[in-house]
């Protein structure tokens, strides 16, 4: 299965674009919630992912403590 094909519930990770679509708001949506803090990137490879258990985290409503904004030199560490 290639990166394109994997289903967006499936994904460990999203880019914003994924992040909206996967959370059916618009890609302002996503930016605002980075901006107020309720969602943290890291950097992978060059671009800003949105973990999965972030995703999570904010549909929980326990994005108060948020993971710390970082990067990641191997996509592994995501595992």
């Amino acid at each position: 299965m290639t990166k394109e094909n994997v289903p967006l519930d499936q994904r460990l990770a999203y880019t914003k674009k994924g992040a909206a679509q996967a959370l059916m708001v618009s890609a302002p949506t996503i930016a605002r919630l980075i901006s107020e803090g309720r969602l943290t990137p890291v950097q992978i490879g060059g671009v800003e992912r949105i973990s999965r258990d972030q995703i999570n985290r904010l549909l929980n409503g326990d994005s108060t403590n948020p993971a710390p904004r970082g990067t990641l030199r191997n996509p592994d560490e995501l595992l």
